[in-house]
């Protein structure tokens, strides 16, 4: 059965749409496309208006995407080479998909998802014996959220981001990673996306000699020391773990 549209929350329509050839690459498609590599088979789950799908193309990939959202899917059609319109969380969808892929793309979708576990789960089989998952999910722990709940006591749902108004589920780096593990995959990489450390800016605003690379300093410890206070977005790359 299909779950109804949740960007129909969204009071604009397609709030996450990029221009292919004219929205700039960032670093966080950068991460996930050398993570993909060239000339794979991927199924990219969630395609929105066919940004990142049309990068893949470019590297030589051959991309099945699956996207819910029939406005969104109109724009990313040219840009795959096979399209399904309908919800992962569908069995029906699901049978459609074909096996063999290289890798499962779950760009900013599991948060999304009524049951993500579920879906991951149902993802294993799609994947080639070497394949590979990859997911992306906002970190709900991130110094910002933390921020604006403990100093200014908001918890408020927006548009974009972190707190954006459509995803029903919220993680942090760990719970990410227990994610995958709990459905069936080990967590073979993990990297840190849109990093923001607390009194990183206050630090290299001040005039005083050394401050940039003080700074610096404060960056690296951070980021090592709390990842979870420090990254808005984790990247993970896990692969199917023999039960």
């Amino acid at each position: 059965m299909s779950h109804s549209n949740p960007l129909k929350l969204h009071p604009a329509a397609l709030p996450y749409h990029a221009e292919v050839g004219v929205t700039p690459l960032s670093d966080e498609k950068r991460r996930t496309l050398a993570w993909v590599g060239r000339d794979r088979r991927v199924l990219e789950v969630g395609a929105h208006t066919g940004y990142l799908s049309a990068q893949l193309r470019a590297q030589g990939c051959e991309v099945t995407a699956v996207e819910n959202d029939p406005c969104a899917a109109v724009y990313a059609a040219p840009y795959v080479h096979r399209l399904i319109v309908g919800d992962f969380e569908d069995p029906a969808v699901r049978a459609e998909l074909g096996t063999g892929f290289d890798v499962v793309l779950f760009p900013h979708v599991l948060e999304h998802m009524i049951d993500p576990w579920r879906a991951l789960r149902a993802a294993r089989p799609l994947l080639a014996p070497e394949g590979r998952a990859i997911v992306l999910v906002p970190n709900v722990a991130s110094w910002l959220v933390r921020k604006a709940l403990f100093v200014h006591g908001r918890f408020e749902y927006v548009d974009t981001g972190v707190l954006d108004r459509t995803h029903l589920r919220f993680f942090t780096l760990e719970s990410a990673a227990a994610l995958l593990m709990e459905s069936g995959f080990a967590v073979r990489a993990t990297e840190l996306l849109d990093v923001n450390v607390p009194l990183e800016r206050r630090l290299r605003h001040l005039p005083l000699p050394g401050m940039a690379r003080l700074a610096n300093g404060w960056r690296r410890f951070m980021t090592a020391c709390h990842p979870n206070l420090c990254a808005e977005i984790v990247l993970l790359v896990a692969t199917p773990r023999e039960e």
